[in-house]
């Protein structure tokens, strides 16, 4: 007995003091997991630029399309997706001869010769002037073809190792659209035959306007009012607005040429009609100068019938007064992006005492919300 006691002694004891202090740590971790919350809290407050996910509807011109100003077989292309449609540079060829960009109005409809006067003519001479073929003077872009004209037209033909006849032909050119700016595709394949008036190039869209809205259906955009506001992506790049509603054609572009980059488009629109719509997402809207908000808990936004939504104020809690509730109107109420159970709420109850449930107070209190 004296060896096998002192031995189940110490065997025994962890074995009780596990059992005896298991069930006192969990009833204290369920003490502490359950305490109740304050009944009253202060409204806190935080500088906040209401960052948000939106997407971007853009109301885009139907392409331009460069059309074959001649008949035959397309021998060479030169134009790629994405390369920018410059004045006077080579497009394509049909049946060997070059093709090259010309963006002047009005189109030309005929070949011109010395003699010819006329729109088209003056179009032309414009064309030889920012080639560098035609010195830049009020009597060479007068629309008629003298000999200077005759002469830049030669230059022009030996620059392009064309023979030097004296006529400047319709089919070595092709019309630009204004909406034209840049390629997106190659409509016909090298060894393709082509017709007079036959599209061969197809240029990018180009958006007209747009309008940005919040990416979830039930958002909204109301707490960015009128105020400067700066567009963003995921990659850093930023466009600053003087208000979400009115963007510029300069803003209009510079966005569209950010959502192509780093946007993701869930329609990106056709030639289907005059105006067509093209939409991306994944970009990001906030104020460009932060704005002071009450910070409550959701759980004290008390809703009305008529959606209308108060705190209750608390202006006495001591043992000695009453306590005293007062209703208060809430103009915005936006859950606070990153906190949990958190909604940011008007600057004005900022420091205020506050009921964390609503429904603590009398009845005749929560009726005054309206």
């Amino acid at each position: 007995m004296r060896y096998w006691l002192p031995l189940a002694v110490c065997l025994l004891l962890p074995v009780c003091l596990f059992v005896l202090l298991v069930p006192l740590a969990q009833q204290s971790e369920g003490n502490a997991l359950s305490a109740p919350l304050p009944r009253i809290v202060e409204v806190g407050s935080r500088h906040a630029d209401f960052k948000q996910s939106v997407v971007v509807d853009f109301q885009m011109r139907p392409p331009g399309v460069i059309r074959s100003n001649s008949t035959g077989t397309l021998t060479a292309l030169f134009a790629n997706p994405g390369d920018s449609i410059a004045n006077g540079a080579r497009l394509f060829d049909i049946n060997g001869s070059p093709v090259f960009a010309m963006t002047q109005d009005p189109p030309l409809y005929r070949d011109l010769q010395p003699g010819m006067t006329g729109a088209d003519v003056a179009a032309m001479q414009r064309f030889l002037i920012e080639g560098r073929f035609l010195p830049d003077t009020p009597s060479n872009v007068g629309g008629r073809f003298d000999s200077n004209t005759s002469k830049a037209v030669c230059a022009f033909q030996k620059a392009n190792g064309l023979p030097c006849t004296g006529r400047f032909a319709l089919s070595n050119v092709a019309y630009v659209p204004k909406n034209a700016l840049a390629v997106r595709r190659a409509i016909v394949a090298v060894g393709d035959h082509v017709d007079v008036g036959a599209s061969v190039l197809e240029a990018i869209a180009e958006p007209i306007s747009a309008t940005i809205r919040p990416s979830a259906d039930n958002g909204s955009l109301a707490i960015f009012a009128e105020d400067p506001v700066v567009l963003s992506s995921p990659s850093g790049a930023e466009v600053v607005l003087a208000n979400k509603g009115h963007l510029t054609g300069d803003q209009v572009n510079m966005v569209y040429q950010m959502a192509l980059k780093d946007g993701t488009t869930s329609n990106p629109g056709s030639a289907a009609s005059d105006s067509d719509t093209s939409t991306y997402e994944g970009l990001l809207l906030q104020k460009q100068t932060p704005t002071i908000v009450a910070t409550v808990p959701g759980t004290s936004v008390f809703v009305a019938s008529n959606g209308t939504k108060c705190v209750i104020k608390v202006s006495s809690a001591s043992s000695s007064r009453a306590t005293e509730y007062h209703v208060t109107t809430l103009q915005k109420v936006i859950p606070a992006a990153g906190q949990i159970g958190q909604v940011y709420a008007d600057p004005a109850i900022v420091g205020s005492s506050i009921l964390r449930d609503p429904q603590a107070a009398p009845a005749s209190t929560l009726s005054k919300c309206r």
